[in-house]
């Protein structure tokens, strides 16, 4: 069409001298696996890019946590 292609990447939490001393978040990724899959996603042409692939259905479920679960949900 207008030769335009929007990549979003979603990463979870990323091991690197930015996140040192941190403690890391479950399903806690590198620099090098986000770029795998970045690259991958622009070369398939996809939209949305969830980094590990697990945190897109992690997210769904919490995404359709009804609101008083939601509120006793330990999340910060």
């Amino acid at each position: 069409e207008d030769g335009v292609h929007v990549l979003v990447v979603r990463p979870g939490f990323v091991r690197s001298a930015m996140t040192e001393g941190l403690q890391a978040a479950p399903f806690a990724t590198t620099p090098e696996a986000v770029a795998a899959a970045t690259a991958k996603g622009l070369r398939s042409r996809r939209r949305i890019v969830w980094v590990p692939g697990l945190l897109r259905f992690v997210f769904m479920a919490l995404r359709h946590t009804p609101g008083p679960i939601w509120r006793r949900l330990p999340l910060g």
